[in-house]
């Protein structure tokens, strides 16, 4: 009695990887960070009310962390931003 080897299904393709998936581009990690931050709740507090555009601000994500973003030269205290830039 002979088997036959049944054919591999082929992969749905994603518009964003999966996560934990390093074969990403930059333009990928910043959409999977545009949608994370549309669907994530978060608490942002202006530290500096006085200049209410440029200023630093203090975000709650969603998991409970806590970090400082100063919007004047795009930097921030998060593990993200530190380690990848994006």
């Amino acid at each position: 009695m002979a088997f036959r080897r049944k054919k591999p299904r082929k992969a749905k393709e994603s518009i964003v990887p999966q996560d934990h998936d390093w074969r990403t581009t930059d333009a990928q990690e910043i959409e999977r960070r545009r949608e994370r931050a549309r669907a994530e709740k978060m608490r942002v507090a202006n530290l500096a009310p006085e200049h209410p555009v440029l200023s630093n601000f203090e975000v709650r994500s969603e998991s409970g962390r806590t970090y400082q973003v100063e919007i004047r030269d795009f930097s921030c205290q998060c593990v993200d931003f530190q380690a990848s830039g994006l």
